[in-house]
């Protein structure tokens, strides 16, 4: 069962190690992501600012309007950015409550250490949704080089108009001098217009440069990640003998999943809003392209594009001041695994030592097995002995059920005697053989003796009921098997269940077989002595009618004269028979 839980915990790290290497890429993903975005929203301010310049002084006003919705967009976007940072701060302000609280004790610190992984994890788990933003990205950037296409082709346009200009001028110039003046103000203008081309070019080189920085910066995150990745492997090693622990912090796990969750939201809302942003832009240019043929500039517009362009570059400063501190929280957190990977190396250790001292216990209850396992064998020889006590018992019981049987079959033999006795006297005196007829003593005599054979059974039906009890006594556990059955039980309790019910179920029915055996022996003997209890009242009666009609045959002889014929004695033997 621990192993198996432990392989589960082990899986259940891997993934979130898995995880937060996702979360990595996801977070140097959505810092480029970042760095592109600003520079699509310089190009598409710069687009908007030429097509502004060049628009007519009619649709300046619809165009500034929705400049300005888009502009109130950005701002609702640094709105929700703010809350973003303001909830990193409070995340960050809740693990370092944590960390405090984790000096009470080890468990809490790991904890805390899951919990930072988990925080990277939550702040970078949006790899899926920024793969589809730089799909978008590379949309808006198609859209953009078609926009600078069109806005080539209205530098184009406004050669030949610069053209036909001139050749207005060359015309005009023997009729007014103030055809001159105009024609010098155009000049000024297509001046002007080549002048904000040359910034358009000279931004879009800053932003080759800047995508060049970007990439060495993905490049220097690689080789950190990288690093992180090697250290990452060394916790491995090392945290499969921890992971009992970090059970305790499934629950804040499931809560940091819910967390996440939440964040994916709100990434996937402000991809929405970056996704309208991305078609109004479009519409935009696409709307300035129809209208850029007849396309004249206003200083005022200029001042306002040029105005949001700083603004534009302000925030651009903003994302890269936030990126530095992405990148010093990367370095941070590097700091942190190599402190785990220290303070775990330590436990890996404790870790160690409450393992030899695991062994050592099983090797103890091994020998203590071992040890039960000859008490067992002890155990059962006494109970052998026991049980060839109690058969001797038995035989011996047996051996004197067949004496008394014996002596019964003896009595019985006897009153079947003196019945054979009686009748042959009564025979006899039938016949007129009266002075062969026993006395009263010589009944006596048999009748003396049949009682002491009933006294003689009678005390040992007594002796049997007072040896029965101890016999089973003798079968009862003494001080020392009882000292043994309580090591037993202290040895394990299953084996000490099993083992006590199988010695209660052997004493059962060793039990249940004695007591039968000397129930039925007992019922047996009853039976017998109540048969020769029968046979010894009939042989009474019968000796005392005997001793009847003997009395008053003498008395009647006594009284009459003899006589050769004694019909009397015969009358009154036969009618008392």
């Amino acid at each position: 069962a621990e192993t198996t839980h432990l392989n589960k915990l082990a899986s259940r790290i891997q993934e979130l190690e898995g995880q937060q290497l996702n979360a990595e890429d996801s977070g140097r993903r959505v810092e480029q992501f970042a760095g592109r975005v600003q520079e699509l929203e310089e190009r598409v301010e710069a687009g908007a600012g030429e097509v502004r310049s060049k628009a007519p002084a009619s649709q300046v006003d619809g165009l500034s309007a929705r400049v300005q919705g888009l502009e109130g967009q950005l701002q609702e976007a640094e709105h929700s950015g703010v809350r973003v940072e303001r909830i990193a701060g409070r995340v960050q302000e809740l693990e370092e409550r944590i960390e405090e609280e984790a000096k009470s004790s080890q468990v809490e610190v790991l904890s805390d250490r899951v919990h930072e992984l988990e925080g990277k994890v939550e702040a970078q788990s949006t790899c899926s949704q920024v793969a589809q933003l730089f799909g978008q990205v590379r949309k808006v950037q198609e859209k953009m080089d078609t926009a600078f296409g069109g806005a080539e082709a209205t530098s184009g346009r406004l050669e030949q108009l610069h053209g036909r200009l001139q050749a207005l001028y060359e015309k005009q110039e023997n009729e007014s001098v103030g055809g001159k003046a105009q024609v010098e103000g155009c000049n000024v203008k297509i001046e002007q217009l080549a002048r904000q081309t040359g910034e358009l070019q000279s931004h879009a080189e800053a932003g080759s440069a800047r995508v060049e920085r970007v990439e060495q910066l993905n490049g220097q995150m690689q080789q950190r990640v990288n690093a992180v990745e090697a250290e990452e492997l060394n916790i491995k090693t090392i945290s499969e003998l921890n992971r009992s622990r970090i059970e305790q912090v499934a629950g804040r796990v499931r809560a940091l999943e819910g967390k996440v969750e939440d964040g994916e939201g709100f990434t996937s809302s402000m991809a929405a809003q970056i996704e309208k942003l991305a078609g109004r832009a479009d519409g935009l240019l696409e709307k300035v392209e129809a209208e850029s043929e007849a396309s004249h500039a206003t200083k005022m517009e200029v001042a306002k594009i040029k105005d949001t362009q700083e603004n534009i570059h302000d925030q651009s400063n903003r994302t890269q001041d936030q990126a530095d501190a992405n990148s010093s929280r990367v370095e941070q957190l590097h700091k942190r695994l190599q402190v785990l990977k220290e303070e775990w190396g330590v436990e890996f250790g404790s870790c160690r030592v409450q393992a030899n001292s695991c062994n050592h216990l099983v090797e103890q209850m091994r020998h203590e097995s071992t040890c039960s396992n000859g008490r067992l064998q002890e155990l059962k020889e006494q109970i052998v002995q026991q049980l060839g006590q109690a058969q001797q018992q038995a035989s011996s019981s047996d051996v004197r059920v067949e004496d008394l049987e014996r002596d019964v079959g003896h009595l019985r033999r006897r009153v079947d005697y003196m019945e054979e006795e009686e009748a042959k006297r009564a025979a006899a005196a039938a016949e007129g053989d009266l002075a062969q007829a026993p006395s009263g003593a010589d009944a006596g005599l048999a009748s003396a003796e049949t009682l002491r054979l009933l006294e003689r059974l009678a005390m040992e039906l007594d002796e049997l009921k007072h040896t029965r009890p101890m016999r089973l006594m003798r079968l009862r556990p003494r001080k020392g098997k009882a000292r043994k059955l309580l090591r037993l039980r202290r040895a394990s309790k299953v084996q000490r269940k099993l083992k006590l019910k199988a010695l209660r179920r052997l004493r059962r029915r060793e039990h249940a077989h004695e007591l039968q055996a000397t129930d039925g022996l007992l019922l047996d003997l009853q039976a017998k002595i109540a048969g020769l209890g029968h046979c010894v009242d009939t042989v009474n009666e019968r000796i005392r009618m005997l001793e009847l009609v003997v009395g008053l045959g003498v008395r009647e002889r006594a009284k009459e004269e003899p006589t050769t014929e004694r019909p009397d004695v015969l009358v009154v033997g036969e009618e008392i028979w």
